[in-house]
């Protein structure tokens, strides 16, 4: 996607200045950084250690936030298709509607946060979490 013309951190733009464009870059990333430990933070400890055992990083998108998990190991992937709907939860609380993906060697997974918590506040005794 190319830079607006006129975006401050454009160094194609005539007004490009590159201390403040610098600054404004410094502030965003500082910005993108303290939500992503929010959010590990917010996970809380009983995801801390399958999430260490696998690749995962988060992605702005258009539509918001996207969650991507990486593991090899079925046993964590299927710890954390059990903790699915507090990694939903916990994502909307945080970015709004977000997208999960767990990706496996023979197996995938991806759903929009909205659709795993509707999905297990349908089934009884399931997602009574607040959003």
């Amino acid at each position: 996607m190319a830079p607006l013309p006129n975006d401050p951190t454009n160094a194609q733009n005539p007004d490009y200045d590159v201390e403040n464009g610098d600054v404004l870059l410094g502030r965003e990333l500082s910005q993108a950084i303290k939500k992503y430990r929010r959010f590990q933070h917010a996970l809380g400890s009983a995801l801390e250690t399958p999430l260490s055992l696998c690749d995962w990083w988060i992605v702005p998108t258009e539509e918001g936030m996207e969650l991507v998990i990486h593991c090899s190991s079925s046993n964590v992937r299927t710890h954390l298709m059990r903790s699915i709907f507090t990694i939903a939860t916990r994502m909307n609380r945080r970015f709004g509607s977000s997208t999960i993906r767990i990706l496996g060697e023979q197996y995938s997974f991806e759903a929009n946060t909205l659709q795993v918590i509707h999905y297990y506040r349908g089934m009884d005794g399931w997602g009574k979490e607040e959003v």
